[in-house]
């Protein structure tokens, strides 16, 4: 949302996401949504210390697919939950 644009509240939940759900994560984004994906390059750079892949989207429709492992609670220091 707009109004919580650039004070952490997207990537506070996005980083508690990924630590309740640990394992293997695949987020794709839409072609032309480029505030989403300079967002989602940002979270996941930073919560996989740059241990992601990125590629294009494998279900047809344009745009790029990070890939990376959520290690969960307590495996990568976030101890988010």
């Amino acid at each position: 949302m707009r109004g919580y644009r650039r004070h952490s509240v997207g990537n506070t939940a996005v980083t508690a996401l990924f630590d309740l759900y640990p394992g293997r994560w695949q987020v794709p984004q839409m072609d032309g949504n480029l505030p989403a994906q300079a967002f989602w390059s940002r979270v996941i750079e930073s919560y996989t210390g740059g241990r992601f892949e990125r590629g294009p989207r494998t279900d047809g429709h344009p745009g790029p697919m990070y890939s990376f492992t959520a290690p969960g609670v307590g495996d990568n220091g976030h101890g988010c939950v």
